[in-house]
């Protein structure tokens, strides 16, 4: 739908039909006939004064270790776990030796208190 701007009052005005340039039309807002314009070409835009020439034309995506050629369907690989493993074992490794020790202590508590002569007192 075509629409004129009222030269007295700047009220946008919307028509049915095109109104060629120079006819003189009565705005209905300010009631202040007025001459319509040639419709003006849409201005140019400006390039921005501060862009650069060489500036990338879209941000630059972080290159992972997958290639840009795939279509992105594979999941990315997840950190190693090696440490948490390491730790798990370690503290299984302790536990399994502190407990042998125990039992053997135990088992041999008679024999060692003789060995090192602690039964000679008690």
């Amino acid at each position: 739908m075509p629409s004129i701007t009222c030269t007295n009052c700047g009220a946008v005005l919307k028509t049915q039909a095109e109104i060629p340039a120079g006819k003189k039309v009565k705005c209905p807002k300010c009631t202040q006939p007025f001459v319509v314009q040639a419709a003006a070409a849409p201005e140019p835009v400006e390039k921005n004064p501060f862009a650069t020439d060489d500036a990338p034309a879209e941000t630059p995506k972080k290159k992972g270790k997958a290639s840009d050629n795939d279509g992105g369907d594979e999941k990315p690989k997840k950190k190693s776990n090696t440490l948490m493993i390491v730790l798990i074992v370690g503290v299984l490794l302790f536990c399994c030796c502190s407990g042998s020790c125990t039992v053997v202590y135990i088992a041999f508590q008679d024999a060692i208190n003789k060995f090192v002569g602690f039964g000679d007192n008690l």
